[in-house]
Formats: structure tokens, C-alpha cells, sequence
């Protein structure tokens, strides 16, 4: 081989280093803008269940009567139980004993790899409970588009793949009802194609219109996500009863709900003022939070633009904080990622409680937050949380179903 004419890069690759900058760069989204608000308002218990006495009906035995009329005939107060069962989340990671002492100082690593790990961990615990928050308690979702013959890739909609994420295991229900057959168990997911498409790690068969859930997360009778906002601000549409106590026999149970029959429609200032105004005629209050999706946030942000009725916080050329004026008070309108689409959530969070036995925290009664594995020179950790999402008062919340707005 010729002696080289010049220096150059190539040649001179073994004396280069690789210049490292001095962070990790964090690339998930962890804002969870209704479940921090209700973090702030917890209960906590202990026992089997946390319950309490509801105040449902007044007596009707009141009435007008003429001068030396009979009295009525009494009656009593209507109360009911009401009822929040203990859902518990878990999660699990685990490390090998030569990645603890490889990465534990900043010269061998950007971060200290077990407190990476543990920290991560506890982050996406909260982030789950976040999701579930916003569902019924069903664990749903999504919802098969088309039948899958022995294939790998997987067409939903409902909402589509906004919830589904790589190396997630799922199942597949016959129905998001009590009393479904399971068709499908621990299915992997090994890539996410677009919105409405994944893939699959080997093929399945699976049917048209079927339910995905994360795996093991409820049988055929028993769910054990958190009962969530869909459950909680309903007339009895999505949630028959919630803690325990029916819709349909105890109407003051009900939420405001606003819908037109799946048909998607314009929101509008009327629509939102009519919810308020009936919100709080059932319960005397008015809503101070009002949260959506993005996509419905905008919608309301255009009206805003079109109306010329800014809040103080409006920005040239956007808008910044956004506000709805029901009369009242100024309720601020804000977004979360985990909301469905197509609605509007008006909620009085003094009324909502997360109902805790515990808070997110790292099994530790053995007096160490760290388990040797067997025999192998690995540990395990594992963060849980015991409680669940709950309402005082349900007429207190309203939901305006089918806005027209794109995802």
C-alpha cells in the first residue's frame, strides 16, 4: 500500500473522540393537565372501600292549603350509599447488577442508570394513571377495524392507535361489557405503522369490532382500571350506575350531557352556555374547569377569534390562556392529550377527589426498594398505587358530546 500523500480524517479516526453533550435529552411528553389538579384534592383510607351517604331526593310532603286545611302527607329524605372501590396499578422494572456499577457516576455514564430507571418508572406509572383517569374503567383503547386472518397488522379506530406504544401486550374482548369473552391474550405490539394501523410481533386472527385492552387488565366481569372521567360526567349513556348507585333511580345522580346522536356538530357559545346554565341549576354551582382535546380546544379558540372575546392573557398573532366566561366566573378552558375526541368536559374539581390508600410509591415493607432476583445478580422494583377516581356530586359536572373537530 502507498504511503499516504496527506493527513486526513478517515486516517486519523483513531486519535478523534466522540464529544458528548452534558445532558440526556428527554423526548416523551409527561404533562398531565387534569390529573395534577386532581392530585392536589386526595382522600386518603384504609379498609375495604372508601364510602359515603348521598343526598338524592327532598321530601315532596310541602304543599299550599286553604285556611284550616289537612297536612300533608309526610315523607322522608332520599339518601344513598355511594361507593369507590380500590383499583391498584403496578409496575415493574428490573436491572442487572453490572448496569448498577457501570453507569453510577456521571464518568461512566450521562446518568446514574438505577435512578434513571427507578425515577423513569415512577413517572410512568403516573402517566398511566393520567390515561386512565379520562376512561370508564374498562381498560378499552380501541376498537378493531376489519377483521385480521392470521396477519400481523391490526387496522383501529375508536380512537384510533393514540394509546397503543411499542412492546405493549394486549388483549382482545368481545365486547367493553361486563360478561365479554376474551379472544385474544398477551398479543405484543411491535411497531406503530400510523394513526389507524400497528403491527403485530407474530400473527393472529382476530375479529371485526372487537376491544383492545392492555393485558390482564380486567375478566370477563371485573375491571381494574380506574373508573374514570367517562364514567363519572354521564346521564347514564356510558355508566348505568357509578359507585354504586343507579342513574335511572336516582336521576340527581346524572351529569349534564349534551350529545346529538353521533352526529358531529359546530361548537358554538350557546352550546357551552346552555351546559353551564345547566350544571348549575342542578347543582347551584358552576363549573370552574372546562377540559378537552386539542383538536376541540382549537375549535373553541376559533370562536374566540371569530367573536373578537379574548381573555387578558390573549397573544398577537395566537392565544395564550384561554377562559369562559358562564356568568359567573371565568372558567379556564384547557387541553389534555388523554381526553376523547369530539368532546368537552365542564367539571367543578372541588367535587372530585383522587380517593388514595396509598400514593405512587416503591414496594419497600421489607425495608429496601430493591429485590435480588433468584439466583441471578440482577434486582427488580416495583411502584404501585392503590385508590381510585371519584365524584361527591355528579349533576356538579356536564359533557358536550359530537363537536366537529379533526384530530
Amino acid at each position: 500500500m502507498p504511503a499516504p500523500t496527506q493527513q486526513s480524517l478517515t486516517l486519523a479516526n483513531a486519535i478523534l473522540k466522540d464529544y458528548y453533550g452534558p445532558a440526556l435529552a428527554r423526548q416523551l411528553n409527561d404533562e398531565l393537565p387534569l390529573f395534577n389538579r386532581i392530585r392536589r384534592r386526595t382522600r386518603g383510607w384504609t379498609g375495604r372501600r372508601y364510602v359515603f351517604p348521598v343526598h338524592l331526593e327532598r321530601s315532596q310532603a310541602v304543599r299550599a292549603a286553604a285556611e284550616g286545611g289537612a297536612l300533608p302527607s309526610a315523607q322522608a329524605q332520599g339518601y344513598v350509599e355511594a361507593v369507590v372501590e380500590r383499583k391498584t396499578i403496578l409496575a415493574r422494572g428490573r436491572i442487572t447488577g453490572e448496569a448498577i456499577e457501570q453507569a453510577r457516576t456521571s464518568r461512566g455514564a450521562f446518568r446514574d442508570l438505577l435512578l434513571e430507571e427507578m425515577t423513569r418508572l415512577k413517572t410512568d406509572i403516573v402517566v398511566e394513571a393520567g390515561r386512565q383517569i379520562w376512561g370508564r374503567g374498562d381498560g378499552v383503547l380501541a376498537q378493531i377495524n376489519g377483521a385480521v386472518n392470521n396477519a400481523a397488522t391490526v387496522t383501529v379506530d375508536n380512537p384510533g392507535t393514540r394509546f397503543l406504544h411499542r412492546h405493549m401486550k394486549l388483549d382482545v374482548w368481545s365486547s367493553r361489557a361486563a360478561g365479554a369473552a376474551r379472544e385474544a391474550n398477551n398479543l405484543v405490539i411491535d411497531s406503530i405503522a400510523n394513526g389507524t394501523q400497528f403491527e403485530l410481533s407474530a400473527p393472529a386472527t382476530l375479529s371485526d369490532n372487537y376491544f383492545i385492552t392492555r393485558a390482564d387488565v380486567r375478566d370477563a366481569n371485573n375491571f381494574h382500571e380506574l373508573t374514570g372521567v367517562e364514567a363519572m360526567v354521564d346521564d347514564g349513556g356510558l355508566a348505568a350506575s357509578y359507585q354504586g348507585v343507579s342513574r335511572a333511580a336516582n336521576p340527581a345522580w346524572k351529569a349534564y350531557v349534551n350529545g346529538n346522536g353521533g352526529n358531529n356538530r359546530a361548537l358554538t357559545i350557546e352550546l357551552m352556555l346552555k351546559a353551564v346554565n345547566a350544571i348549575e341549576n342542578s347543582s347551584g354551582e358552576q363549573p370552574n374547569l372546562i377540559v378537552c382535546h386539542s383538536s376541540v380546544w382549537e375549535k373553541y379558540a376559533e370562536l374566540l377569534h371569530q367573536n373578537r372575546r379574548f381573555s387578558s392573557a390573549a397573544l398577537q398573532g395566537g392565544v395564550g390562556r384561554l377562559t369562559f366566561s358562564g356568568g359567573g366566573r371565568d372558567i379556564e378552558v384547557v387541553k389534555d392529550r388523554f381526553a376523547p375526541y369530539n368532546r368537552m368536559f365542564l367539571l367543578n374539581t372541588d367535587h372530585i377527589h383522587l380517593f388514595q390508600v396509598n400514593d405512587f410509591t416503591f414496594m419497600d415493607r421489607d425495608g429496601s426498594q430493591l429485590a435480588r432476583v433468584g439466583d441471578s445478580f440482577a434486582y427488580e422494583f416495583t411502584v404501585y398505587f392503590m385508590g381510585n377516581l371519584g365524584t361527591t356530586r355528579c349533576n356538579a359536572h356536564g359533557r358536550i358530546d359530537d363537536i366537529t373537530a379533526a384530530a
